[in-house]
């Protein structure tokens, strides 16, 4: 597959060696044509050196949820190779954001989910999966887990309980929760799901590419410790 992002930085940077040769040719200073390629040679380093999560998780607290903000950070999380995002909203029903988006998602291969769903899906066909969550997907959904595992014959272990949580309600753990708001709670997000992901606090939704990966050189900067 075609790395889209190495060819446009190829093309940029040979761009500016042309530029280069045409300053050197007609006698013109390079100054500041030499500090933008070190400029963007740094950001591509930064951008290689960062870790790339799986699923992330974006807690919006005290904000609210519309459909450009979420098209553009469905197309951020497309950018950078994310497989699956997950989104906690403790008071508003983004349900209707699904149609909305309907023809952009189809397009683009992605899978919005609702709710906390245990129908079972094929998902491989899709370049992202968008989970949509409310309150109701927290307590309630831990305590009907508690409930069905107690009440079974096998141990009950951090695999069983994992397991149970992504086929019975597809409730998956992050490796990284964007912490959206003033407020610093994770205001009922099923806690289990967050027993060893990464939490960065943000003021707005880092809908754009350089806000969303200030947030993943963050995570690349956490040391993650499972168990030491």
């Amino acid at each position: 597959m075609i790395d889209v992002a190495w060819l446009c930085a190829i093309a940029i940077r040979s761009v500016y060696w042309l530029v280069l040769l045409a300053c050197n040719f007609l006698g013109y200073s390079t100054l500041w044509a030499r500090r933008e390629i070190k400029q963007r040679e740094r950001e591509e380093d930064i951008r290689r050196a960062l870790k790339t999560p799986a699923h992330v998780a974006v807690l919006i607290n005290n904000r609210s949820l519309t459909k450009d903000s979420l098209q553009s950070l469905l197309n951020v999380c497309l950018g950078a190779n994310i497989r699956r995002l997950t989104i906690y909203d403790p008071v508003s029903d983004n349900s209707f954001l699904a149609d909305d988006l309907s023809i952009f998602c189809k397009s683009k291969r992605i899978k919005i989910v609702i709710g906390c769903n245990s129908s079972p899906m094929d998902l491989s066909s899709y370049r992202l999966i968008v989970h949509l969550l409310s309150v109701d997907s927290g307590r309630a959904t831990l305590v009907e887990a508690c409930r069905d595992l107690s009440s079974s014959s096998t141990p009950i272990t951090v695999g069983e309980v994992s397991t149970y949580l992504a086929k019975r309600h597809s409730l998956y753990e992050p490796e990284v929760l964007i912490q959206v708001g003033s407020i610093p709670s994770l205001s009922g997000y099923p806690p289990w799901c967050l027993r060893v992901t990464e939490i960065i606090p943000v003021r707005v939704l880092p809908c754009t590419r350089y806000a969303f990966e200030e947030c993943l050189e963050a995570y690349s900067k956490r040391e993650i410790r499972l168990g030491k």
